[in-house]
């Protein structure tokens, strides 16, 4: 009979030793052996078949293990993968590839730059080159690759398993779907340039007197917090057929003081005025409400939105936002616009209240004067009259001893100059000219 192979590593395990020995022993003619030989060989053969037979049961149950261990791998919650030093994807499980965009042979063995955002891929370069360098843990955050319409972004938080010498073998890595806090933290990034651009705007309508510089700055501001090329305010003159671009941001010089706009329906600002909430263009092009007048189609203008602008109750004008690139502005922003349009609103209602009052106290000036001037020009006529009197009563002292009579008609005539002057004096007490 042939024998056996040599194990090429020098190790065998104790059921092949016991299977050679076997096989060997039934080469032998058994008929020739003893009851006892035989019995012990029988023996053998048993005790080798339930150590196999164990040793089954053992690999069955190590299978379970690791099935199960497979299903809480690949079930688990977050994203697992393990790289070599370079990035290169070794293992990955089902959330991981998921979350990077791909089956798991399309996965393994590719760079894991590769599910990566072109701008973030330095990012993630850095993150392996730390752990290399250091070997500690160390955490990331980019934008995966798009794979529809929204960002993906993950996180990913590696160790570094290290050789003997120090060197790194491989990176097991944590994936996580990092999406909705990085939606949040936008939303709250958002929500904070708007409300610093609505305080800015507060103090600089407070400071300033000029409304042209007010609404220069509104606008200058919307185009800031909303990331949009233009911005304007349209002034409805006087017949309520036209606008004036009263303020702008992003316009060519020239036409900030000086563009007219349409206040017909077929206009995106007339249309405005009449509609009950504020209005938004996805895209111009395909707009059906309303047609782009000039002004905005010479830009390249596609999407935007305005709000109307109401000063003591009456429409005013138009707060308005655009954009070049086709694009669906929020309803935070939407709000936003209209809160700017409400305090532009009441500084304008501030600005005619305090024209008003000063025009008040210029009236009033004006007739505090005039009665000044009245009562100068009386008491002028009253301190004649008056000395006037006293030379008739004066004459008439001089006539008593000369002639009874004439003294009474001299003091007659005194009398009734000073009833006149008592009756013109209470004529213009009773008239408030004193």
């Amino acid at each position: 009979m042939k024998a056996a192979t040599p194990d090429p590593s020098g190790k065998r395990t104790k059921a092949r030793q016991l299977a050679e020995a076997h096989l060997l022993l039934t080469c032998r003619d058994v008929s020739a052996m003893s009851s006892l030989d035989t019995q012990h060989l029988v023996q053998e053969l048993q005790v080798h078949q339930v150590e196999l037979e164990m040793q089954n049961e053992e690999l069955r149950w190590t299978q379970v293990q690791l099935e199960a261990s497979r299903d809480l791998y690949d079930g688990a919650p977050t994203g697992y993968l393990t790289m070599d030093s370079t990035g290169k994807i070794l293992e990955a499980n089902l959330p991981a590839c998921t979350l990077l965009g791909g089956t798991r042979t399309q996965v393994l063995g590719r760079l894991v730059s590769r599910f990566v955002a072109e701008k973030d891929r330095a990012t993630l370069r850095r993150h392996i080159v730390t752990l290399s360098n250091v070997g500690i843990r160390h955490t990331c955050e980019v934008e995966l690759r798009p794979q529809g319409d929204m960002p993906v972004w993950a996180q990913f938080e590696s160790v570094a398993m290290q050789g003997e010498a120090g060197s790194l073998v491989q990176l097991r890595t944590t994936v996580l779907d990092v999406t909705l806090r990085k939606q949040a933290e936008a939303v709250l990034l958002t929500h904070t340039k708007h409300y610093a651009a609505v305080a800015t705007l507060g103090l600089s309508a407070l400071l300033n007197q000029d409304m042209n510089l007010v609404l220069q700055e509104a606008t200058r501001l919307v185009a800031v917090a909303l990331g949009a090329d233009f911005s304007k305010v349209l002034e409805l003159l006087p017949g309520g057929q036209v606008f004036l671009l009263r303020a702008g941001t992003g316009w060519p010089d020239g036409l900030v003081g000086h563009a007219q706009v349409r206040a017909g329906l077929d206009s995106q600002a007339g249309y405005t005025l009449t509609a009950p909430e504020p209005v938004v263009v996805q895209d111009l092009n395909l707009e059906t409400r309303f047609s782009g007048p000039p002004l905005l189609r010479e830009q390249g203008i596609s999407s935007g939105m305005s709000v109307a602008m109401y000063v003591n109750g009456r429409p005013w004008g138009v707060l308005a936002a655009h954009t070049r690139e086709s694009r669906l502005f929020s309803q935070n922003e939407v709000n936003f616009l209209q809160a700017v349009a409400n305090m532009l609103g009441a500084r304008l209602e501030r600005q005619i209240a305090e024209q008003a009052l000063a025009q008040s106290e210029r009236l009033l000036q004006e007739a505090l004067d005039e009665r000044e001037r009245m009562a100068m020009n009386l008491h002028d006529g009253a301190i004649q009259s008056l000395f006037a009197l006293g030379l008739t009563l004066r004459e008439g002292m001089e006539l008593i001893g000369e002639s009874a009579d004439a003294a009474r008609t001299q003091i007659a005539a005194g009398l009734a100059s000073l009833n006149g002057v008592i009756r013109e004096l209470r004529e213009s007490i009773r008239g408030g000219t004193l």
